[in-house]
């Protein structure tokens, strides 16, 4: 069976909020709820990370742009 990963351990991985996560998984977009808990494999993260991302525009309060 392919390994378990919980919203913080994604979170961290992919360097997000666990709220942009839970976000990802509600679109379903990753993984599924088990009980009261979101879980995806390691094979759907992966797979997931394989998607190109686009930024949106930058933060009004931005002093870099």
């Amino acid at each position: 069976m392919d390994e378990l990963l919980t919203v913080q351990q994604i979170a961290a991985e992919l360097d997000l909020s666990e709220h942009r996560v839970r976000e990802f998984f509600r679109e379903g977009r990753l993984g599924k709820k088990v009980g009261r808990q979101w879980l995806a494999t390691r094979a759907e993260l992966e797979e997931f990370k394989q998607i190109p991302r686009t930024h949106g525009a930058p933060r009004k309060d931005d002093k870099d742009c």
